[in-house]
């Protein structure tokens, strides 16, 4: 068997709740939809984190989605494609 391979799908923005997203899977060629049902951006305590020697992203985004039809768990994901969530080391007093 086969092990599954991650597949770049469209690039989409979420400008309001009810947005859709119309996609073809690439190797069943069958038509999805994927439907924004919550969008909401969040901020996190920095309490919440235990390393003292760096700084972790404090606000991210929560959505909930449905997709017509539906797939398999594991056989879909959705990922922010910026690369702006990185951890920071701090400089602890050291020039």
């Amino acid at each position: 068997m086969q092990e599954p391979v991650a597949i770049s799908g469209p690039h989409f923005q979420v400008l309001a709740l009810g947005k859709r997203i119309d996609f073809t899977h690439p190797t069943t060629g069958a038509k999805h939809t994927l439907t924004v049902q919550e969008y909401e951006r969040k901020e996190m305590s920095r309490e919440h984190f235990g390393s003292q020697n760096q700084e972790f992203p404090t606000h991210y985004t929560v959505m909930s989605y449905t997709l017509a039809p539906d797939l398999p768990d594991g056989a879909f994901t959705v990922t922010d494609c910026l690369l702006s969530l990185f951890l920071r080391s701090l400089n602890m007093g050291h020039n």
